[in-house]
């Protein structure tokens, strides 16, 4: 029933009353398209006049209101709840029912409610609108066989109420549906007989140019372009009767695409150029500009591109129109740095080498960025703020900046609708957050594209199976190895045979082993074996299986699966790997020979792989087993001197171990020499080799005997170690090598053997172990030790002293010896060690013997041997001697 006769039929029934003057006023305010005022009225009148005979007519009219407010949901809900109601108005309740959810994309319920109608009001006066809109709904649901059958059906809704309105819009626009999905099905005969079918001279003009512009599609799947020129030149007059700008537009564009793909790029660029003039529509100007710079790049005319965007810029002002051309320039810029990229052989992130090409490169990313910036300073347009914030973040990602990238991603992901770009958005997000380390962001956008975004084809079939490979790689590098797998397994159901697959199984397979799971990855591993045996990742497979053995210390298993690897893929170019870790196998397990063969083997095969360094330092350390520190120095050295060899830590490592082997031959002019070249390069070398290196020289220098007095030696050492805490104190890797306490202690040490030249060292040498028993990283050894030394000191204080002053000093020696061996004082935390507690015990014993205070020798004597059972026999002749002295001198 039309509004104007429900406005007849009501004011009929109903003259001059209030009720009828309430649903004119509401019937007048929706016929004035004063919608949100109409929706109002009616539901007053609804509540108001509960009973009145134009109740059905009051809340159709409320609901269609509500359906032009965009609440589809409120409109749903008012008619399916007054379906009792309805009355003879039951087949419109159901019309807009299903007209409300096509209106919300709910497409197959507002099929099935078409369908309602369709199927139980067959004399229904919307008939034909509802057959077209259900048809119309299993189209946007792509299910093509469906909608051809209920178009084409001689016996269904559609073709019944067709015959009874053969000249009606509705039933062309059905007949063009039609001829759509038969175009889609690639049926292009029967596409383009039912497109002829449908006489021309009746049509509105729209529909007229909807024909002709089907008509021209078949031919162009058919490949007559020709043909098809000839119509576009049809389709240009027929948007000039419909009085559509934008329909001619969309016909300007249509010629100049046909010319462009019959190989006429001038021709078709005089035709896009008519679509850049005041009047078109601005999104299709943008559109002709974007064609027009594309063929004239296909041509490598650049600066002609460029030179049209800046004269668009200049005889344009309206906003809109610039900020269209600016972000086009911007989209340049971006594509002029990815083809320069590309031609460089670089992937998209890299800018070629060379200064010329960077700057070149770096200009383009930052006048796009300047252009974008400048877009969504001024535009209000949410799609093009959107394409400048994506594009944006394209500009940040390829600059290298992934937290700002992150935020014009997530900006465009705020903006754009639901579409192929926005889920693109999405995954650029999502690369960003990876990079930044923030993986429960990083893994819920990946998830968002794969599950919200697999109805769009392009997406289903190219970014999804990415979006979970990605997940899988953030998964399992956030160790949450299930999500991973579970992401692996879709991967595999959805793309089985794809590269993404491949390497997805080949990550969970490494992650599972890092995660000390190996029996669990060599399953991955043999699966990854069953699905692809020709894949060229397989090598890659087999070397993983081996790691999971080598990782889990199982060595002879590990030998058999590199030696089965190096058989099955004699010139795979991770060979020399390989052949690296079988060498390390048997050394782990303990078969030096044969690893010593392997990497001496190694070495003369691949002398300058990156592994190679490795391989001679390990040559170097099994000299160094065998006592042979000879030919362990010299291997340190080639190391060092070897100029096919990077400069890297092991280098420095290398010349630390050469220092070492030449200092236990007792070369002490090699080790200084490679010690001393350590400690000069601290610019350089890494700071705990440096500490290690000042350390292992102070060592040395009080071996040698040079000219002057011999004490001379360790004066000099002295001021090695202390470079220890003076460069070294705060540094944390040095720290935990406890490097400084160890030179406190060794400063004491040497300043000690000064003193008995200057007995001011005896201060010196206190203070130094002071320093070391002070110090939280020293361990039971360095303090005991320590507090040893501070006991020497006083003892050795003590001879040429007084009586008095003697006895003073043998007493504090005494105390500092006998707390070492109760773990007292200072050793109070760490306890105290076994060497030093036999050497300050004898100690302790000793001053008491000397003071005749047997008993307490015994004591002593007696601790000792029962904190260190190997000395008992050998102390028990101390502790008889002592108990005879006791004895010979009368005491108990």
């Amino acid at each position: 029933m039309t509004l104007a006769l429900l406005l007849l039929t009501g004011i009929a029934a109903a003259q001059e009353t209030p009720e009828a003057k309430a649903f004119k006023d509401a019937a007048s305010a929706f016929q004035d398209d004063l919608f949100d005022l109409a929706e109002r009225q009616f539901g007053q009148f609804i509540s108001a006049y509960p009973a009145s005979p134009m109740l059905a007519e009051a809340i159709l009219l409320r609901a269609r209101a509500a359906i032009k407010l965009g609440d589809q949901p409120a409109a749903i809900s008012l008619l399916n709840s007054n379906l009792a109601k309805a009355g003879p108005l039951v087949d419109q309740y159901y019309y807009r029912i299903g007209e409300a959810h096509y209106a919300g994309s709910n497409y197959l319920v507002a099929a099935e409610s078409f369908a309602v109608l369709t199927r139980n009001f067959t004399n229904s006066g919307l008939l034909l609108e509802a057959a077209h809109y259900e048809a119309l709904a299993h189209f946007k649901l792509r299910g093509f066989s469906r909608v051809v059958a209920l178009l084409q059906n001689p016996s269904g809704p559609f073709q019944r109420a067709a015959r009874v309105r053969p000249s009606d819009a509705i039933t062309a626009r059905g007949g063009l549906l039609l001829a759509e999905v038969l175009l889609e099905q690639r049926l292009h005969a029967e596409a383009e007989k039912t497109v002829l079918a449908i006489a021309e001279k009746d049509l509105l003009p729209d529909l007229k140019w909807d024909r002709q512009y089907l008509l021209c599609r078949v031919q162009i799947a058919e490949g007559r372009l020709p043909e098809a020129l000839d119509g576009a030149t049809n389709l240009v007059s027929l948007a000039i009767g419909a009085a559509k700008p934008e329909l001619r537009a969309d016909s300007t564009a249509f010629e100049a695409g046909l010319l462009r793909q019959l190989g006429q790029p001038d021709a078709a660029i005089q035709v896009f150029t008519n679509n850049l003039a005041e009047g078109v529509p601005a999104d299709r100007r943008r559109l002709a500009l974007l064609n027009i710079i594309e063929l004239h790049l296909a041509q490598n005319r650049l600066e002609e591109a460029v030179r049209l965007l800046k004269e668009f810029l200049a005889r344009h002002t309206v906003a809109s129109a610039t900020d269209m051309v600016l972000l086009t320039l911007g989209e340049v810029n971006l594509r002029l740095h990815l083809e320069g990229a590309a031609t460089n052989g670089t992937d998209a992130a890299t800018v070629s080498t060379g200064p010329a090409a960077i700057s070149q490169s770096t200009n383009r990313l930052d006048e796009a960025i300047s252009q974008f910036d400048k877009v969504l300073s001024s535009s209000t347009n949410s799609p093009i703020r959107a394409k400048a914030f994506l594009n944006k973040g394209w500009c940040l990602w390829l600059e290298g900046k992934p937290a700002e990238s992150a935020a014009a991603f997530k900006a465009a992901v705020e903006l754009l609708p639901f579409s192929e770009e926005a889920a693109v958005a999405r995954f650029k997000l999502a690369d960003a957050q990876l990079r930044q380390g923030d993986l429960t962001n990083a893994l819920a956008n990946y998830r968002a594209v794969a599950r919200d975004f697999s109805a769009l084809p392009r997406v289903r079939a190219e970014l999804v199976p990415r979006a979970r490979f990605q997940i899988v790689s953030a998964a399992t590098a956030a160790g949450d190895l299930k999500s991973a797998e579970e992401a692996m397994r879709q991967l595999l159901e959805a793309q089985a045979d794809g590269p993404l697959a491949e390497r997805s199984l080949l990550l969970l397979g490494e992650s599972l082993t890092d995660a000390k799971q190996p029996a669990r990855a060599r399953k991955v591993y043999a699966e990854f074996a069953e699905r692809f045996p020709e894949s060229p990742l397989l090598a890659d497979v087999y070397r993983a299986r081996g790691r999971t053995h080598f990782e889990a210390g199982e060595w002879p298993a590990a030998v058999r699966e590199y030696e089965l690897w190096l058989e099955r893929f004699p010139t795979n170019e991770s060979r020399p790997g390989v052949e690296y870790t079988l060498a390390w196998s048997h050394a782990k397990a303990g078969d030096e020979t044969n690893a010593f063969n392997l990497f001496t083997n190694f070495l003369a095969k691949f002398p300058t792989n990156d592994l190679a360094p490795r391989a001679k330092f390990w040559v170097g350390d099994y000299f160094v087993h065998l006592g042979d520190y000879v030919s362990a120095q010299s291997a340190y050295q080639e190391i060092v001197e070897n100029p096919d060899w990077p400069v890297t830590n092991l280098t420095y490592q290398a010349r630390l171990a050469a220092g070492r082997a030449a200092f236990k031959r007792q070369g002490w002019k090699d080790a200084e020499s490679h010690f001393t070249i350590l400690v000069n390069d601290l610019a350089h070398c890494p700071p705990s080799i440096a500490a290690e290196a000042m350390f292992a020289l102070g060592d040395t220098l009080t071996k040698q005997i040079g000219p002057g007095s011999p004490l001379d030696r360790f004066a000099q050492a002295k001021e090695a170690f202390k470079k220890i805490p003076g460069h070294f104190g705060t540094n944390e890797l040095v720290r935990d090598l406890a490097l400084v306490p160890a030179a406190w202690g060794r400063i004491g040490d040497c300043s000690l053997q000064l003193a008995s030249q200057d007995p001011n060292q005896y201060e010196s040498a206190t203070n130094a172990y002071w320093n070391v028993l002070t110090n939280k990283t020293s361990d039971a050894a360095l303090r005991s030790k320590a507090l040893f030394g501070i006991g020497r000191a006083f003892e050795l204080q003590a001879v040429g002293q007084p009586a008095s002053e003697a006895t003073n000093f043998f007493t504090a020696a005494f105390e500092h010896y006998y707390d070492v061996v109760l773990g007292a004082g200072p050793l109070a935390q760490t306890g105290t060690d076994p060497f030093w507690l036999k050497e300050a015990g004898l100690a302790a014993a000793r001053i008491a013997e000397d003071r005749r205070q047997w008993k307490t020798a015994i004591r002593i004597y007696e601790r000792i041997g029962s904190m260190l059972a190997p000395l008992k026999a050998r102390l028990q002749d101390k502790i008889d001697k002592a108990r005879e002295q006791l004895r010979l001198e009368g005491a108990d």
